[in-house]
């Protein structure tokens, strides 16, 4: 089989996945931008090596290591790993689906798995609003109608607090569609 990751490689990511070298060192270094498998083995390699679930590992390998995917590869990563609790990068990826991956309702069941199922690590109240707040804030991003069907669909919840969220995207994508500078529906 053919290694998936040269080892000189492996170690400088593993540098730049620890702040030992920045971003620009790296590029000066190495010319390696990882495809979309081994963008997987890197992140499955870091929940083998670190325990701790706010590794900068993982952190690294989402927002800093140089990919060479497509943006379809891309959202298939958010999709599978937004639905993982074992990193801490779920608020950052939630708003990535607001802002970047807004045009398929496939996200939508993801999104709302990723709603009922939050990561251990965002169970007190204050980080678990924040945190669905964002998925809320995605949900409404995708397409229409099915983000305001999977909306309401959340108002069955007993969280009064997520209930009144709930219910102000719903009146924003109503009143403005589905982005406040663009066209109405």
């Amino acid at each position: 089989m053919m290694e998936l990751i040269k080892e000189k490689d492996l170690y400088i990511i593993d540098e730049l996945c620890s702040r030992e070298i920045n971003i620009d060192e790296f590029r000066i270094q190495s010319s390696f931008q990882a495809n979309f498998e081994q963008i997987r083995y890197l992140l499955y390699r870091s929940k083998d090596e670190i325990e701790d679930h706010c590794n900068k590992y993982t952190e690294a390998i989402f927002w800093r290591l140089p990919k060479d995917i497509t943006k379809q590869e891309e959202v298939i990563l958010f999709r599978e790993f937004i639905l993982v609790n074992w990193h801490c990068e779920h608020e950052e990826m939630a708003t990535a689906f607001q802002i970047d991956f807004h045009d398929d309702i496939v996200n939508i069941d993801v999104l709302i798995k990723a709603f009922k199922n939050p990561p251990s690590y965002l169970l007190e109240d204050d980080f678990r609003h924040s945190y669905l707040r964002k998925l809320i804030y995605a949900i409404g991003a995708q397409p229409s109608p099915q983000n305001i069907q999977a909306l309401e669909s959340l108002l069955e919840l007993e969280d009064d607090y997520v209930k009144g969220l709930v219910k102000h995207q719903i009146e924003k994508r109503n009143k403005y569609g589905r982005w406040e500078a663009g066209e109405k529906k």
